[in-house]
């Protein structure tokens, strides 16, 4: 790596966005660049397995990160999946008792329905009974006020009191 990058890399938390990516890019370009160009001198016979050592043990440490990194996303991929199945099991169960209370409303409805129904059926039978017997007394009075004033016993006032008051 040369001057030109290593340089902004003391700077990385000051730049910007965009200043990173190109940055990023930069240094890819140029490592792509010096992997091609070792290649090439391998190839020539210029270098040979001692010399480049370094860099296997770099690429062995990329792929060791980067399994590593794999190994650690897949135990967050079982945890979110186990999460996921318990709360699944969480919101059947949460459905399976808010439907068994909407019946048991339902049941309760029904009976206090019949209660409320049975109630009116005997309000409006005693209602009705009361009825008929203040309709019975009603011309039980009617009948003995009218036999009273048939046999003169109230009087001509019909109160029995005289009529000036005195």
């Amino acid at each position: 790596m040369n001057l030109l990058t290593a340089s902004p890399l003391a700077t990385l938390p000051s730049l910007s966005s965009a200043q990173k990516t190109s940055l990023m890019g930069t240094i890819a370009h140029e490592m792509t660049s010096t992997i091609i160009t070792i290649s090439r001198e391998i190839r020539r016979g210029n270098l040979d397995a001692n010399h480049t050592t370094p860099l296997h043990m770099f690429i062995r440490t990329i792929q060791q990160v980067e399994v590593s990194q794999q190994r650690k996303l897949e135990r967050k991929l079982v945890r979110y999946q186990r999460r996921a199945r318990k709360w699944r099991a969480e919101r059947r169960w949460v459905r399976r008792e808010f439907a068994e209370m909407v019946r048991g409303m339902g049941t309760l409805q029904r009976r206090w329905k019949v209660r409320v129904e049975t109630l009116e059926k005997r309000s409006l039978g005693e209602l009705q009974m009361h009825r008929t017997r203040f309709g019975q007394g009603q011309k039980k009075l009617l009948l003995d006020q009218g036999s009273r004033s048939e046999s003169g016993g109230l009087g001509a006032s019909g109160g029995g009191e005289s009529v000036s008051g005195a």
